[in-house]
């Protein structure tokens, strides 16, 4: 099952799911974190750019979504998606970042292209 959470539910969610594949979809995940569970993935993280004009207000949430979804349209970004979609059919996989909204996180958009993976 492909789920998300984020760093302040982290711990909780390895230690009740000890099977679960936890990826970190970050292009600068903090350095505290290292668990046997947890695997950087910053392939499918939004450029630093797109991060910091978001953040800003030079780019919109729109204009920040669809950037970050065709950036997912790379061949190394599609294989890893691939790869990920096959594994949350046999373990628990959670996506992780640092967004405190779901309404406006990254994570929420990968977890949909993932699950809609073709």
């Amino acid at each position: 099952m492909l789920l998300e959470t984020d760093f302040a539910h982290l711990k909780e969610n390895i230690s009740k799911n000890t099977e679960a594949r936890f990826y970190v979809i970050m292009q600068h995940p903090p350095k505290y974190v290292r668990f046997n569970q947890i695997q950087e993935c910053r392939i499918l993280s939004p450029s630093d750019e797109l991060l910091q004009k978001y953040k800003f207000g030079s780019v919109t949430w729109d204009g920040f979504k669809k950037k970050y979804l065709n950036d997912l349209k790379n061949p190394i970004a599609r294989a890893r998606i691939k790869f990920i979609a096959q594994e949350s059919k046999v373990h628990d996989v959670y996506l992780v970042s640092d967004c405190d909204s779901e309404d406006y996180c990254y994570r929420i958009l990968l977890q949909d292209a993932i699950e809609n993976f073709k």
